[in-house]
C-alpha cells in the first residue's frame, strides 16, 4: 500500500484520488511529457500533469518504476493527491489509433454498468491488439459471474451492448480508424470461471511477486494469451457498422 483514499469512500474507482503516505516509501515522479526524464521530488509535483511513479523503499535497497501513471488532482491540505490514470507503455494500437488505459477503463466501466443490470458481475479482464487477421481489431477478455445461474447460459443480448458501449467510448482517432475500415470490429472473448486466477500463477511460476502482481490490463505474454484462449467459451462482435461509426 503506498496511499490512501481522502475523497469521498463512495465516489467511482476511476474518480478516486489518494494521498500517498511519505513515511512508507520514499516517493519520486518522471514527468510523462516534457522534463526529459529528469525525477521530481513529491514537493515539486504540479496540478493536472501526469508522471511515472517511482518508490524507493524505507531501507534504500530498492529503487523501482511501479508502472503507475498519476495524475495531481488536488491537495490534501499541503500534500498532492493523485488518481492512477494508466500504466506505463500499455496501449492498443492497430493502425494510427492509440488506446491508452484511461480511455479502456472509462470502455470497461461503462460496460461494467450494462452488465449489472442484468445481474451479471466482472470478474477481471484483459485486452489484445490482435492483428493476425485484416484489418485487425481490439479483443476484449472478459471473466463474468452470474448472480444467480451458471455463466454458460450467456447473455447475447447483454454482451453485444456492452461491445457497442465500450467501442462508443474510444477516441476520435479509433472512430476515424473504424469508419475506414482501417480496424475491424472489437470482439469480446468471454473465458471460464477460474481463467484469470491461472493467467496469475503463471505470472508468478515465472517470478512475478505474488503481492504486487496486478492483471494487466493490456496481454502480450504468447504463454499468457494461450491461457485465456483455451478458456474462451463464447465470443461476441460489436454490431456497429463501420459506416456509422463516426459521431455527429
Amino acid at each position: 500500500m503506498f496511499g490512501i483514499n481522502t475523497d469521498d469512500p463512495l465516489c467511482k474507482p476511476e474518480d478516486t484520488s489518494y494521498t500517498l503516505i511519505p513515511n512508507l516509501s520514499y516517493f519520486e515522479f518522471i514527468p510523462t511529457e516534457g522534463g526529459n526524464g529528469d525525477v521530481v521530488d513529491l514537493a515539486d509535483v504540479k496540478l493536472g500533469c501526469s508522471y511515472q511513479l517511482l518508490v524507493t523503499n524505507l531501507w534504500g535497497l530498492y529503487r523501482m518504476r511501479i508502472g503507475d501513471i498519476v495524475k495531481v488532482t488536488g491537495f490534501h491540505n499541503k500534500a498532492p493527491t493523485f488518481r492512477v490514470i494508466g500504466r506505463e507503455n500499455t496501449l492498443l494500437s492497430i493502425d494510427t489509433d492509440r488506446t491508452n488505459e484511461e480511455y479502456l477503463f472509462k470502455a470497461i466501466n461503462r460496460a461494467k454498468l450494462v452488465l449489472e443490470s442484468s445481474d451479471l458481475r466482472l470478474v477481471a479482464f484483459t485486452s489484445y491488439a490482435d492483428i493476425s487477421s485484416s484489418p485487425g481489431h481490439y479483443v476484449i477478455y472478459w471473466e463474468v459471474k452470474a448472480e444467480e445461474e451458471d455463466i454458460k447460459d450467456l447473455y447475447e443480448k447483454t454482451f453485444l451492448e456492452c461491445c457497442l458501449v465500450m467501442e462508443d467510448t474510444f477516441d476520435e482517432e479509433y472512430m476515424y480508424c473504424r469508419s475506414n475500415e482501417f480496424i475491424g470490429p472489437l470482439e469480446m472473448r468471454v473465458v471460464d470461471d477460474g481463467t484469470f486466477d491461472s493467467l496469475m500463477n503463471l505470472s508468478i511460476s515465472k517470478g512475478a511477486s505474488i503481492t504486487h502482481y496486478k492483471t494487466p490490463p493490456c496481454i502480450t505474454s504468447e504463454e499468457g494469451l494461450q491461457v485465456l484462449e483455451t478458456n474462451v467459451v463464447a465470443r461476441f462482435f460489436s454490431t456497429l457498422r463501420a459506416s456509422h461509426v463516426l459521431k455527429p
